[in-house]
This record gives C-alpha cells, sequence and structure tokens, in this order.
C-alpha cells in the first residue's frame, strides 16, 4: 500500500511538473531579448556558401541539422542564392544559416526545429524557402510565438502552378509569397490560391552560387527571399516598426496585379524607395510580350511625376497629360514588333520604361533549299516567324540539334551542311506562343508539313519540381 501511495506522488508531481516546465519554457522564449540588431535574417534551407564574395563577412556562425554539427557550408547552391538575394535588398543585413536540406535539396527536418533554433539566435525574419508534406501542429505553434516576438516569417508558395498553397508557406502567421514574371503578372509555374499575400520578382533572378559563382534562376523560392530582404530592409532602417506597420508598408510598396478575375499584390521595393525619396515612380504590368490578338491592354501607374506621355513606335501617341496617371489602356496594334515608351517627367528631369509587344497570329512557317559556299553544300533552313523562339534539326542518323533564339526579325536562315545531314531530315520551329511547325524533307518526296500546339498544362507539368526546394 505504502509502495502505490509513492508511486501515485511521484506519478502526481510528474504530471503537474510537466506542463509547468513546459509553460516556463513557453514564457521564457516569449519574455527573453534573443537580440537588439534587428539585422538578421535566418535562411531555413540547404545552407549558405559563407566563402563567396557577396556574403563573405556577412553571414554569422549556423547549424546544420544534415549532419548536426555547426558548419551551415551549402552544397545544393539554393540557400546560397537565397542569401544574395536578400542582401541584394538589405545590404547591411546579417545571414543566420540553418541548414535542412541536403545535396539534393531534400529534407526531413520538421520546420519547428529550425524555427526555434532562429528564434534563440536573434533572428527578426525568417526566410523559409521550400516546402514539407503537410501541416504540423508544433511548427504551428512555434511559428506562433515567433509572431509574437515580432519576427517576421516569409514562405514561398510553391512552384507547381497549382491553386492551393504549400507548406509551411499555408501556416497561419506567415507571409505566403508568389512568383512575378517579367511582366509583372503572375509566373506561370507559380502556386496560387487562398492566403497568398504578395507576389513578388521571381523570373530569371540573378545571385550568388555555390563555388564563388553566379547563377539565374526562377521561382518562388527567390520571391520569398526578396520579401524578406524588403522586410530587414525596413527593420534596420526603422526597429521600432512593429509587424503590422510592416504588412502595411508592404501593401503600400505593391501594386495591383489580376489574373483570371483573380485581384494580387504584386511587391516593389522601387515603390518603396521613390516613396521615402519623393522620386519619380513608373510601373507597368504589360500583357505577355508576343500575343496573338491585335487588341493588347495593360496597366499604367506612375508617382510623383508632373507629365506622363505614352508612345510607341516612336511616333503613335497613346496618351500624354499632367500629373500621374492610374489606368488600363488599350491599344490597336498591327502585326509584328512595337516598341512602346513610358515617360515620366519631374522638374526637368525624365524617368522612361521601354518595352515591346509582338503580335504573330501564325505559325512558323519552314522551307529548305540547297546551295553551295566555297564548294561545300548546304542545306539552307529558312523559318518566317515574327516569335521564333527555337528550332531543332533532326538528321537521318537521328542526331538532334537544338537552336535556341532571341529576338528573331521575321526571318532566321540556318545553313548545315549536306555531308554530316543526310536526309530524310526532321526540322521542327517552335515559337513563343507554344505553336510547333514539323517539317520532314526528303530528296524523294514531298515535304511533310504538320502543326501542334503545346499546352499550358503540359507545359506546367513539366517544370513541377520535385525536391523540397522551391
Amino acid at each position: 500500500m505504502k509502495k502505490i501511495k509513492e508511486f501515485l506522488k511521484y506519478t502526481f508531481i510528474g504530471v503537474i511538473s510537466v506542463p509547468l516546465l513546459f509553460s516556463a519554457f513557453v514564457i521564457f522564449i516569449l519574455l527573453f531579448n534573443f537580440g537588439d540588431n534587428n539585422d538578421i535574417v535566418a535562411v531555413i534551407d540547404s545552407g549558405v556558401d559563407y566563402n563567396h564574395e557577396v556574403l563573405k563577412g556577412k553571414v554569422m556562425e549556423g547549424y546544420d541539422f544534415v549532419d548536426m554539427d555547426n558548419d551551415a557550408m551549402d552544397e545544393n547552391g539554393h540557400g546560397t542564392h537565397i542569401s544574395g538575394i536578400i542582401l541584394s535588398q538589405s545590404p547591411t543585413s546579417t545571414i543566420l544559416p540553418v541548414r535542412i536540406l541536403d545535396e539534393d535539396g531534400e529534407g526531413k527536418v520538421p520546420s519547428f526545429i529550425p524555427i526555434l533554433y532562429a528564434i534563440v539566435n536573434g533572428a527578426d525574419v525568417i526566410n523559409m524557402s521550400y516546402s514539407e508534406g503537410g501541416h504540423n501542429y508544433l511548427s504551428q505553434w512555434m511559428i506562433n510565438i515567433a509572431n509574437k516576438k515580432g519576427i517576421v516569417l516569409v514562405a514561398a508558395t510553391g512552384n507547381d502552378g497549382a491553386n492551393e498553397i504549400n507548406y509551411p508557406a499555408k501556416y497561419n502567421n506567415v507571409l505566403a509569397i508568389g512568383a512575378s514574371d517579367n511582366y509583372n503578372g503572375l509566373y506561370d509555374y507559380s502556386n496560387k490560391g487562398e492566403g497568398l499575400d504578395f507576389l513578388a520578382p521571381g523570373v530569371s533572378i540573378k545571385s550568388s552560387d555555390i563555388n564563388n559563382q553566379y547563377s539565374a534562376k526562377s521561382g518562388t523560392s527567390l520571391s520569398s527571399a526578396y520579401v524578406s530582404g524588403v522586410i530587414s530592409y525596413l527593420k534596420v532602417n526603422n526597429p521600432s516598426l512593429k509587424t503590422k506597420d510592416i504588412l502595411n508598408t508592404l501593401n503600400e510598396s505593391s501594386n495591383p496585379a489580376i489574373y483570371q478575375d483573380e485581384q494580387m499584390k504584386v511587391l516593389d521595393k522601387d515603390k518603396l524607395i521613390a516613396k521615402e525619396k519623393k522620386s519619380v515612380y513608373v510601373w507597368i504590368h504589360t500583357p505577355k510580350s508576343y500575343v496573338e490578338s491585335n487588341k493588347v491592354s495593360f496597366d499604367l501607374h506612375t508617382m510623383n511625376a508632373d507629365n506622363v506621355q505614352l508612345v510607341y513606335d516612336r511616333n503613335n501617341e497613346v496618351l500624354s497629360q499632367e500629373g500621374d496617371i492610374n489606368t488600363s489602356v488599350d491599344v490597336e496594334l498591327t502585326k509584328g514588333t512595337h516598341r512602346f515608351v513610358l515617360t515620366a517627367e519631374k522638374n526637368g528631369k525624365y524617368y522612361s520604361k521601354y518595352f515591346n509587344i509582338t503580335v504573330d497570329k501564325e505559325h512558323p512557317e519552314v522551307a529548305i533549299s540547297k546551295l553551295q559556299v566555297e564548294g561545300q553544300d548546304f542545306f539552307k533552313v529558312s523559318v518566317k516567324d515574327d516569335s521564333l523562339k527555337e528550332i531543332e534539326i533532326e538528321n537521318s542518323f537521328q542526331a538532334k540539334t537544338k537552336y535556341m533564339l532571341e529576338e528573331v526579325d521575321e526571318e532566321y536562315n540556318l545553313y548545315i551542311p549536306m555531308k554530316l545531314n543526310a536526309p530524310p531530315l526532321k526540322i521542327t520551329a517552335t515559337d513563343h506562343l507554344g505553336r510547333i511547325t514539323e517539317y520532314k524533307y526528303d530528296d524523294k518526296l514531298e515535304p511533310e508539313v504538320s502543326y501542334a500546339l503545346i499546352k499550358e498544362e503540359d507545359t506546367n507539368k513539366s517544370k513541377t519540381q520535385q525536391s523540397s526546394v522551391k
């Protein structure tokens, strides 16, 4: 009987102690000040190459949850790329590397562990440019604690082209960031949906890479890093800012974008800087550079301008007015490429932005002829198209050669030696609108021509990433 009483006594003490210890831990995390710098951005990712020339001296000691040591060196490149983008927006910030992804971009560490590490190491902003399987209550709980401490958490929505946001971006109290394209619209492969907070630049973003290299990448990871950098910039320059003040500033520094009748916000740091300096700001949401319709529409927004003018092809004026403009514009264009110039003037100084729109209604047109150059026999492959993107040649040996093209002016001529490319030949020409012309050539037969169109959903599937990196 005595042993039973002792067992119940210590069991009771244990039952009471665990919640008390847990509560004490939470109170300690909430009340203790782990840092006053306001410049630390935790990058929960594949680590960081702290020896890179643009990162050296700006990366503090972090932790590697893959190899379980203090050396968070990047073996993948993703975290290094993210860190470079953050510092490009906030050069005086400090990176806290937290490695949870291996050299293949895969990871098994649940988010609450690196988030806790970031909290106790003084992080002011936490960037999470990765995706994980699903909801985790401990992760949500740790995110809530970070939020209460004034830490801003930012995450990438994912690159599946889906109408659903991935975790950890889907958690409450995390800013979910999608990618905008070069036209200030939604990037084709960016996840969207309920809970999306902002779009930010995410296409062909150049930044640091491992081994002191540089690379250009695309995806929502880079957009998340951009937003984290802007938030760190705000915190560094105004340490008293609360999270709600930062969110207000981000909203004021964004521009509207509409995707399939869905309203979105595109963050632009240039607008933030223009507000601070009261300088001229110009923003354009254009259609894609290549369109089929003669009628094109785009949105224009200026700030702090005395006069605004929009012209195309030098002499065609679309609008001209005093003061700022915030409107949508419709223009009827003819076939071919047209150059637009939006100019804003203030106190005799001019600020201009340029963009091209090409109207192309037809599939690529392919033709083959023979000719001699300095005694050598060649096939001349001619492709006519206003928006030609690439040409692929397949010869009788089934050897394929692909030519990626830029800014083709109506016709492109390709000369290939007959000696190395015996018929039959198959020429596949693809334009920027996804239209394909396949031309089969044989000396003894009439040319065979067929047409196809790349479907958008097929393109999205081919770009779906398999790894945890987003």
